[in-house]
């Protein structure tokens, strides 16, 4: 099967050198990389939240209850 494929410059290039290396071609370092990539297990990446109590008596301050774009932003910051 013929597909195209849009790949960044700086990695087609290394690709390119990689096959002109190791006397390959192309088509063959795309299949052996596709192969090993879908064949490796690959464990889900599961992600864990806690619930942080703010203030005296809940679990959102008074000033972020009604604000949803201000709370999200801190939560996403927290993540990283």
């Amino acid at each position: 099967m013929k597909t195209t494929m849009i790949l960044p410059d700086q990695l087609m290039q290394k690709a390119k050198l990689h096959a002109r290396e190791n006397h390959t071609t192309m088509t063959r370092l795309v299949e052996d990389a596709l192969r090993a990539y879908l064949g490796a297990a690959r464990a889900p990446v599961k992600k864990t939240w806690r619930i942080e109590a703010v203030g005296k008596g809940g679990f959102v301050s008074p000033d972020l209850e009604a604000n949803w774009p201000k709370m999200r932003d801190l939560l996403y910051e927290r993540e990283k």
